[in-house]
């Protein structure tokens, strides 16, 4: 029966068994009917939803309800008087809907209605399963019904708007139908691997389905603790006993992950989730719970578990390998450039030697050739300096310090106009650049070679123009150099930092193309990342940034 056909037609379509199951539920029920509300009554007291709905209301008015309601059901289940109970349990489920909470809450109170009932369900038909069986599906059946007369008039409530805004109806009744399936679910899914341990006697009521996942017969395990215990791996037994005294003394949460043994397929492993119920003293009386076999899952884990431990090994060898392989070409470098200093200085000095010496005996032709090796040995040795600093930036310790930026850029700046004759270029500085928490001599590196750079590609303007700032909008602290020189075509951008790199002709402009990959260098160490933006003709941007850290704030 549809939720929409619930809201009109007040009465269930049982058949005549279904009849027999709820009343056979009912006659059960009200056996047990003071103890188990009161059961349920304390333990919603506790709960997060419904503890201030009972607590608004006097014990009083509670009992009259519950009175009304089971004087209602008596008339309903015995009687086939379903009319009025039905209302009364829409009129629940409107008032529920209409306070704007929230309709799964229910779930968790016929969860705990059930647990309150089973323990007397057991103890009354634990031997009886053709009985025990009978009641739980008249419950189910009665359940099933009194949920879904709620939750029409629940669904209802809450979508009044919806309905005044004649929306359609059809999201509702998904929605209904959704509620429905949830809770048919839920009650379903609690009989799979169920366990219930009376403390007192020491008896376990494993359900057919526990019993099956061990791959034993209905008879084969006997309904005793020691079944459980027996099956339990050596290894795994004293963790599993400290949980359940952990639970059963602190209330700690029972969850635990163990192996027990099967019939036919050995060891395998189990989780298994319980809860424990008290008597009015708090004492512990009975624990129940259910397992699932999650030995798939395991294996799973473990296998997981060695790849990572092998691709972990891998990451370090090879971080190991790189590491020695970048050890090896630093010093290669470093010591192929002091290898070379020794004859470099030897041809300069013998070909300055030679010059001097046969001063006015030298045609034009052989003149040039010896000052033409003079000036390329110049810039090999200028080459060899570079690549050394290069590779000290990599090699040096880092010392990092606070200091004030714009300092810093006026000393490189002046430093650097002293070495040009008749320089006119002009330097716009931002008076607000962020200090800086980094290693002051790299940070001169960086800042010589960019402005150096600056000057010399804006030294053929009519007033070449250099500017340091910031950008302020940025996560990261970002620092730029700006000038207005002959610029660059941005295709070849990512060569600019590569070492022994250049975009224009040396020619054009002197340099060995490593400074800006010392600067490249200095910046990766510092955390940061250098880029560029040009257009030929218009100049040229280097930005770079570095991490903000507290220090930098202080």
């Amino acid at each position: 029966m549809s939720y929409t056909q619930l809201l009109t037609n007040l009465t269930p379509n049982f058949s005549p068994d279904d009849i027999k199951s709820v009343q056979s539920y009912y006659v059960f029920f009200q056996k047990h009917q003071k103890q188990v509300t009161e059961d349920l009554r304390r333990i919603l007291l506790r709960h997060p939803t419904f503890e201030p709905i009972l607590k608004h209301q006097t014990l009083e008015t509670q009992l009259k309800e519950e009175q009304l309601s089971n004087d209602l059901q008596k008339a309903a289940i015995m009687k086939g008087e379903w009319e009025s109970y039905t209302r009364h349990l829409m009129g629940q489920g409107a008032a529920y809907g209409q306070m704007g909470l929230e309709f799964n809450d229910w779930y968790s109170v016929v969860k705990l209605f059930r647990e309150c009932l089973q323990p007397y369900l057991i103890n009354d038909y634990g031997k009886n399963t053709q009985q025990l069986l009978l009641i739980l599906d008249g419950l189910d059946k009665f359940m099933d019904y009194s949920m879904s007369s709620i939750a029409a008039a629940y669904m209802r409530a809450k979508n009044s708007r919806i309905l005044e805004e004649k929306a359609k109806t059809q999201a509702a009744l998904e929605e209904l139908q959704s509620i429905q399936e949830r809770f048919r679910l839920a009650i379903e899914g609690s009989s799979a691997g169920i366990w219930d341990w009376d403390i007192r006697t020491n008896e376990v009521f494993y359900a057919p389905r526990f019993k099956s996942l061990l791959g034993y017969e209905e008879h084969e395990f006997v309904n005793q603790f020691d079944s459980f215990a027996n099956a339990l791996h050596p290894r795994d037994k004293k963790y599993v006993f400290e949980k359940i005294n952990a639970t059963l003394e602190n209330d700690d949460p029972y969850d635990a992950i163990y192996r027990l043994k099967t019939k036919k397929r050995g060891y395998r492993w189990f989780l298994a989730r319980g809860k424990v119920l008290r008597d009015e003293e708090g004492k512990a009386y009975r624990m129940a719970g259910s397992i699932a076999d999650i030995t798939n899952a395991k294996k799973a884990e473990e296998e997981v578990k060695k790849l990572n431990a092998s691709l972990e090994q891998k990451v370090k060898q090879r971080t190991t390998d790189l590491q020695q392989t970048n050890e090896e070409l630093e010093s290669f470098s470093y010591t192929v450039s002091h290898d070379l200093r020794a004859p470099l200085r030897a041809i300069d000095g013998f070909s300055k030697v030679l010059a001097s010496k046969l001063d006015g005996k030298l045609g034009a032709d052989q003149l040039h050739y010896l000052e033409v090796i003079i000036e390329n040995v110049g810039k090999m040795g200028n080459l060899i300096d570079d690549l050394l600093a290069f590779s000290r930036m990599s090699r040096r310790e880092k010392k990092e310090v606070n200091f004030d930026t714009s300092q810093l850029v006026s000393e490189v700046f002046n430093d650097l106009m002293q070495l040009e004759t008749g320089g006119q270029t002009a330097l716009k500085l931002d008076k607000h650049l962020p200090p800086m928490f980094a290693d002051r001599d790299m940070m001169k590196h960086v800042f010589a070679n960019l402005l150096g750079n600056a000057i010399k590609f804006s030294g053929t303007r009519d007033e070449p123009l250099i500017e340091v700032g910031y950008l302020s909008d940025q996560e990261d602290l970002v620092y730029f150099v700006k000038d207005n020189g002959v610029g660059f075509d941005m295709t070849y951008a990512k060569k600019l930092f590569g070492i022994f790199q250049r975009l224009h002709s040396e020619d054009e402009f002197e340099g060995t193309g490593v400074g800006l990959a010392i600067v490249q260098r200095i910046i990766h160490r510092h955390g940061g990342k250098v880029w560029a933006q040009s257009e030929e003709g218009k100049g040229a941007i280097f930005y770079f940034s570095l991490k903000k850290i507290e220090k930098q704030n202080d």
